[in-house]
């Protein structure tokens, strides 16, 4: 009887217990709550038309987010060559992934092979100076969906502790038409957030 009661009392302890755990959250020293860590965010808002912006694309990995450049459409030119442009951020706390800058889909409309490069500034972590233009065409394009996809480049968080949230900006921008000619009613706006909260 009472080896009963023993296991009666054991049992209704680790019920207890269990009950305890669930309750916190988590269970397992450190003073309880939530234990998964800080995570890496991306805040963006949607183009209007002529207007180039910073989109959040995917987080492909826990400390990675993947950014597109988009010009909102549909465009009032229909001659877009290229864009030359500078996205500069804090480099304390975020890294351009090297070599992941890719080809959206704008600039090679009708066939064209553009041409990009995109790299980081000499004695300056923090810019990452991009180039991209149409090569074998003779005229430009028009973007005639919503969200134009120029390219896509990775940024990285340095760690993954708390800063922000950091605005990506852009700089010496530009598009330009198939005469190198900047184009006037194209502009260009920071609105895309990156934190780790």
């Amino acid at each position: 009887m009472r080896t009963l009661r023993v296991m009666w009392d054991l049992a209704g302890r680790a019920l207890m217990l269990a009950a305890a755990c669930t309750a916190m959250v988590a269970c397992g020293g450190g003073g309880g709550g939530n234990n998964s860590g800080p995570s890496f965010r991306c805040t963006d808002s949607a183009p209007n038309s002529d207007v180039v912006v910073l989109l959040c694309g995917q987080r492909t990995s826990s400390d990675v987010w993947t950014i597109e450049v988009v010009i909102g459409g549909p465009t009032t030119s229909n001659d877009i060559e290229g864009f030359d442009l500078d996205v500069v951020f804090d480099p304390a706390d975020l890294s351009y992934v090297p070599g992941s800058a890719t080809l959206g889909t704008l600039l090679s409309q009708d066939g064209d092979d553009p041409l990009l490069a995109a790299n980081l500034a000499n004695n300056d972590p923090g810019r990452l100076i991009v180039g991209v233009h149409r090569t074998n065409q003779p005229h430009g394009v028009q973007g005639d969906g919503a969200e134009n996809l120029i390219l896509t480049f990775s940024m990285r968080a340095n760690m993954l502790s708390d800063f922000g949230p950091i605005l990506l900006q852009f700089q010496n921008a530009e598009a330009v038409d198939s005469l190198g000619t900047p184009i006037g009613g194209i502009s260009f706006s920071d609105q895309l957030l990156l934190s780790v909260k």
